[in-house]
């Protein structure tokens, strides 16, 4: 006759003490959710009255270019994952390339991206229909510090003819006081950043995700 098999409470007690260590490492080992991004800084004017324009093409092997960087100062620290911007784009334009430079000591835009990201989808039906921008690689921001976001559109090979293969941002007067616009480039005949509209700012709109 075959006894019954006695169970050990001591090694159930062990047993069932061994795996809620194991869940509680794994729980301590799992990150969280990263947070849903919130709107920091934003300028938005009841009217269109200036715009900046993006461009960049080879014409009898001359580059000719033209970029365009909005400052801003940082409300919320976190990870920047997108940009909003008004823009009206040419029928040959190529994608809206957008990325986030810190200020240099000069107070002009620094060569090395925070971050970046690129938008290929349609234009603005209005000067206040913005355009979100996720950014592929999000900037770490810190709230009370100053960047920019820097934009450009890819090298078309090609004369225009009168065509621009660019983007035409849209911006209001002097209404957000935390940055300004900059422009450089060949065609302005600026070959490094340079307040060239006066005191405007462009629509835009800068999302973080809070750490």
């Amino acid at each position: 006759m075959t006894r019954p098999t006695r169970t050990n409470p001591r090694r159930v007690r062990l047993a069932f003490l061994l795996a809620v260590g194991v869940l509680l490492s794994l729980a301590a080992c799992t990150p969280p959710p990263p947070r849903a991004h919130v709107l920091d800084q934003q300028n938005i004017g009841l009217q269109q009255n200036m715009s900046a324009r993006v461009d960049a093409y080879v014409c009898n092997s001359q580059l000719w270019n033209l970029e365009v960087a909005q400052s801003f100062t940082a409300g919320i620290s976190g990870m920047l994952d997108q940009v909003s911007l008004v823009a009206w784009k040419y029928p040959s334009a190529g994608s809206l390339d957008v990325a986030i430079h810190p200020l240099g000591s000069d107070g002009l835009p620094g060569s090395t991206a925070l971050g970046d990201g690129s938008y290929s989808g349609p234009q603005s039906s209005t000067t206040q229909t913005f355009l979100d921008i996720p950014l592929a690689h999000p900037a770490r921001v810190v709230a009370g510090t100053k960047y920019a976001i820097v934009v450009t559109t890819p090298v078309a090979v090609d004369c225009p003819s009168g065509t621009i293969y660019g983007w035409n941002l849209f911006g209001s007067s002097d209404t957000y006081p935390g940055g300004r616009v900059w422009q450089r480039g060949t065609i302005t005949n600026a070959p490094d950043w340079q307040w060239t509209l006066g005191s405007n700012d462009l629509y835009f709109r800068t999302w973080v995700a809070p750490r």
